[in-house]
């Protein structure tokens, strides 16, 4: 789910039985939908995530292009957080009318999530290490 497929199905009428129609395969994993689609300049764009290291780590528009009956995307612009507070990830962007809302993550507290977010990297770092000395021997 977080991955680089895209799964396309499809229907003949809309509360009709929907069937895989094709798949798409990104190059990275931004497969994952982050909101509805939308149009700009008669150009119709795809909100994803950058799950690359981490769910939602990241925005990613891409336009949708449909040619030949066979869909395809091309990428446009990728967000990432730029606020201290902010900082864990971004996972939504809806567009209705004149409004835009942006789904944000962040630790509660910033100074416990810091050192929760550090502590967390050594022991994964140290695991790391101690699976690899386990295979080695």
């Amino acid at each position: 789910q977080n991955g680089n497929m895209l799964h396309i199905y499809s229907a003949n009428q809309w509360d009709g039985r929907y069937e895989a129609d094709q798949l798409f395969v990104f190059e990275d994993n931004t497969a994952r939908n982050a909101g509805d689609f939308f149009f700009i300049n008669d150009r119709l764009i795809r909100p994803a995530q950058d799950c690359n290291g981490q769910y939602g780590k990241g925005l990613v528009l891409q336009e949708v292009v449909f040619k030949d009956n066979v869909f395809s995307f091309r990428e446009l612009k990728r967000f990432y957080p730029n606020s201290k507070k902010w900082n864990l990830g971004m996972h939504t962007l809806n567009v209705y009318m004149d409004e835009i809302v942006i789904d944000g993550s962040r630790y509660k507290n910033i100074v416990k999530g810091s050192l929760m977010a550090k502590t967390d990297s050594i022991i994964k770092t140290i695991l790391f290490f101690i699976r690899g000395y386990k295979k080695t021997l």
